[in-house]
């Protein structure tokens, strides 16, 4: 029995593995269609990782078929007995291997001599059993292999149309991971700042913010939002600050209504410790040896002054009430609490001067820090609208980015920045829809200013004294839409005026950031409006002599799309 059993068990492993071999092709099978259909899905969406994927779906069936042959289809010891006794062609059917398993406890002479014979016939079944039990390879299988192979192939060379949707996707991402690399230079340039505990703390928990949005962020558009709403808290921070820092000024100079009280407001504004201390004295001195009418006199003046103090500072009212105190102590006349008083006076003094001291730092690097997320999310704004992307108004031309990135000013203040030369210079390119684009430089003179001008783009450079502007030429086609090419080259008309420059040389104030993108194309009427909207900003600052007010008038009369 023991030589029987070693042979049905050789034909089980087998038959074990011929069922292996069976899920393996159907598998393989499996697999390379859904390769197919992955990569034909993959031409119609785009799908990160496609090839790998395919190659993993393949990978998975073919390993999940082999399993299922060796695990799932248990071959037993009477299901190989009984294949050894299946019938070959042209020949009897046998039942030796089934019986001989069937009657293994038994001991009888019949028993025994059916156990030899079985045994006689499992060794020359053994010595046969490729022939019995071969690897099956049908025609169909590799035909069907091949041809789907092909179909894999087809669809990984031939061109995918998802590809250039991956590109921009993964371009992307990387604008989002560059605006996380630049949020952590803000972390370590607000690092080197030497500010107060408080300020820092509150300009941290802005940044910190942004970090954590950013890290979230999955879309350039929900990078550049987080970027625009850290932006906007940090100019509404440092315009709070300013504006609280305005009503201690405002407040401060109510202190002139006394010649004692005004030394201390200046001080106090110069933020001169050494200063406050003389005046402190000084204060004391005079203070001591006033007649009782001019110690009222003051008292009334010190108690209209703390009045006035502001109401949302709590600096300037911890003053204010200092302040009463002295006025209290001056009416009443008592030495000793009048220098109670000053003291107490001199303490809130020092503490509002380290607080104006402590806000104005706050605000600058407040300010600081939302022009520099201004910059930094003003690059990423022309990528997205390059790419056709909306961007908020935020990030336009004349916008709340633009203003900072050109640089911070108080609130009321002119927004821009105006820089010290010789020329004044604005460029701009028009693009006609029509015939294709135009492009030149104009130069304009004057005694005042110099105005650089050009039809079919938009560009203002405005010089008062000796100013020299560059503008677009003149450019053929229709005035349907606006594009700012990327790159300045042309060859349409280019006219220069070779007049005398007049004036003897001044500041110069530069336009705004162009009304377009580069490469992105806008509606004539907007690019108008904007490119009209700021000349006059700019004229505004200055008025343009007689000789060059006609001519400007002119200009915009000529590209009026109106008129």
């Amino acid at each position: 029995m023991k030589e029987i059993y070693q042979q049905v068990s050789s034909v089980r492993r087998r038959m074990q593995w011929l069922r292996a071999w069976d899920g393996f092709r159907h598998g393989l099978i499996i697999g390379l269609g859904a390769a197919v259909l992955w990569l034909t899905v993959g031409r119609l969406r785009p799908i990160e990782g496609l090839l790998w994927q395919g190659a993993g779906v393949i990978l998975l069936c073919v390993l999940s078929g082999c399993l299922w042959g060796l695990f799932a289809r248990r071959v037993s010891l009477m299901d190989a007995a009984r294949r050894m006794d299946r019938q070959v062609s042209g020949g009897e059917r046998r039942d030796d291997m089934a019986t001989a398993l069937s009657f293994g406890e038994a001991d009888t002479v019949a028993v025994k001599w059916q156990r030899a014979q079985a045994a006689e016939y499992g060794s020359a079944y053994l010595r046969e059993i490729k022939q019995r039990l071969p690897f099956a390879i049908s025609r169909k299988f590799w035909f069907a292999c091949a041809g789907l192979l092909m179909a894999i192939v087809l669809l990984i060379v031939l061109p995918n149309p998802m590809h250039e949707e991956l590109a921009k996707r993964k371009e992307r991402r990387e604008w989002v991971d560059a605006q996380k690399q630049e949020t952590n230079e803000r972390v370590k340039e607000l690092e080197t700042r030497q500010l107060e505990p408080i300020a820092r703390d509150a300009l941290n928990r802005e940044i910190a913010e942004l970090r954590r949005s950013l890290e979230l962020s999955k879309a350039p558009e929900e990078a550049l939002e987080s970027v625009e709403n850290t932006m906007k808290s940090l100019k509404e921070m440092a315009d709070k600050m300013e504006l609280k820092q305005q009503e201690m000024e405002k407040w401060l100079d109510q202190w002139k209504v006394n010649p004692l009280s005004q030394g201390l407001a200046e001080a106090l504004k110069q933020q001169n410790q050494e200063t406050l201390h003389e005046k402190m004295d000084e204060f004391r001195q005079q203070a001591s040896s006033m007649s009782k009418e001019e110690r009222q006199r003051l008292a009334q003046d010190l108690q209209r002054t703390a009045e006035g103090a502001p109401v949302n500072d709590e600096k300037a009212q911890r003053l204010a009430e200092a302040l009463k105190k002295v006025a209290e102590a001056l009416e009443q006349g008592s030495s000793e609490e009048l220098e109670q008083a000053l003291e107490l006076l001199r303490q809130a003094i020092q503490e509002s001067a380290a607080g104006l001291n402590s806000d104005m730092d706050q605000a600058e690097a407040a300010a600081a820090l939302a022009a520099a997320l201004a910059k930094q999310g003003m690059e990423l704004a022309e990528q997205m609208a390059a790419s056709g992307l909306a961007v908020s108004d935020a990030w336009s031309m004349g916008g709340v980015a633009d203003q900072l990135a050109a640089g911070y000013f108080p609130p009321g203040g002119e927004p821009g920045s105006g820089d010290s030369g010789d020329e004044g210079g604005g460029q701009g390119q028009g693009k006609g829809s029509g015939q294709g684009t135009g492009q030149g430089t104009g130069s304009g003179s004057g005694s005042g200013n110099g105005i650089g001008i050009g039809s079919g783009g938009q560009g203002t450079g405005v010089g008062q004294g000796n100013g020299i502007g560059q503008g677009a030429g003149l450019g053929s086609g229709g005035r349907e839409l606006v594009t700012t090419p990327r790159d300045l080259q042309g060859s349409e008309n280019i006219e220069r005026d070779g007049g005398e420059i007049h004036g003897g040389g001044g500041d110069v104030q530069k336009g705004g950031r162009s009304p377009v993108f580069d490469g992105v194309s806008r509606p004539y009427d907007e690019v108008y409006s904007d490119y009209a909207a700021e000349a006059k900003r700019s004229l505004e600052r200055s008025e343009l002599p007689q000789s060059m007010q006609s001519l400007v008038e002119s200009y915009f009369t000529e590209i009026d799309p109106g008129y």
